[in-house]
């Protein structure tokens, strides 16, 4: 009997049954009236991904893709290949990779390609300007050490007109070098050297995170009003500056008003599925967006659920 075989039991069919709804409830959330492609890895990711299928109430397609690292051997050779590609199409994203080392942006650009990416190359801060005025971009690659403009430079301009996705990509790896990179309006951080699955990890979620424009999408609780289009969030009338990430926790927060969100979940939502790093992020962010809201205006709007997480709540 398989029973016999099995020595413990880690989660039960109902556990695993309420988690694939959940996970159905928020795809639906963040895809509203589109549809979505599921790709599942053979094999292991099959079974799972057949009940998120069923489960989604939204239109789905499904492709599969077959990758290995172990060939006939049990230990990984650290080489992944690809035994059996998408069928479908999924290129189409623009990525600006600027980079001042031309062997790096090379290999840069050749993954990207590889894995369905358009690509355009920049070498300096001014060239990486000028193509962002030319072109419009899904997702930056951008190196902060840089000849003519630094990229925290560039980051700064481009925040003045776009919240395209940017992840910062250098060899700097002070806590303080990230820290101003990201309340600059960086959405990630890959320190060199890099693994490229990583890197092509936080691709994946600071695209799928995206804010696309146009929703006219308005969320408010009590005194708090956000204006998601132009990117904007007042407290009884009153602009207040947010970086993109405090702003993406916020709206997050506000979508979820009045249910408690746990820090794992917000690291999922915000910081994507594939985030590599510390939870207590979303407790560093908190105590940013309490500092410029609550304290700033007198007003208790994110609340602390010990042991849980975090809830907006209109006292």
């Amino acid at each position: 009997m398989l029973e016999q075989d099995i020595q413990e039991i880690l989660f039960s069919e109902e556990q695993l049954k309420t988690r694939v709804a959940e996970i159905a409830r928020e795809i639906e959330r963040d895809y509203q009236g589109k549809e979505v492609m599921l790709i599942s890895v053979l094999r292991g990711s099959f079974i799972f991904m057949a009940d998120l299928c069923r489960a989604i109430d939204l239109p789905c397609t499904l492709d599969f893709m077959s990758v290995s690292s172990y060939g006939s051997g049990t230990t990984s050779s650290g080489q992944v290949q690809i035994t059996k590609d998408l069928s479908g199409d999924i290129s189409g994203k623009h990525i600006l990779v600027v980079e001042d080392d031309p062997d790096i942006n090379r290999l840069l650009c050749r993954i990207l390609t590889d894995g369905g990416y358009d690509v355009r190359p920049a070498f300096s801060g001014s060239e990486a300007m000028l193509w962002a005025e030319k072109e419009g971009f899904d997702l930056v690659l951008l190196d902060i050490m840089l000849p003519q403009l630094s990229g925290m430079e560039v980051l700064r301009r481009l925040r003045r007109e776009s919240q395209v996705p940017v992840i910062m990509l250098t060899a700097r790896d002070s806590v303080m070098d990230k820290v101003s990179g990201l309340d600059s309006g960086a959405d990630d951080y890959v320190t060199k050297p890099f693994a490229i699955e990583e890197l092509l990890a936080r691709i994946r979620a600071a695209l799928r995170n995206q804010t696309g424009p146009g929703t006219g999408t308005c969320l408010s609780a009590g005194e708090v009003f956000m204006d998601v289009e132009r990117h904007q969030v007042t407290v009884k009338g009153t602009p207040v500056e947010l970086t993109k990430k405090e702003f993406d926790l916020l709206r997050h927060l506000l979508e979820n008003k009045g249910r408690v969100l746990s820090r794992e979940a917000l690291l999922d939502a915000v910081w994507g599925f594939d985030f590599v790093g510390e939870t207590n992020s979303v407790d560093v962010y908190i105590r940013f967006l309490r500092g410029k809201l609550d304290d700033a205006f007198g007003i208790k709007l994110i609340h602390t659920v010990r042991g849980v997480g975090y809830v907006i709540k209109e006292d």
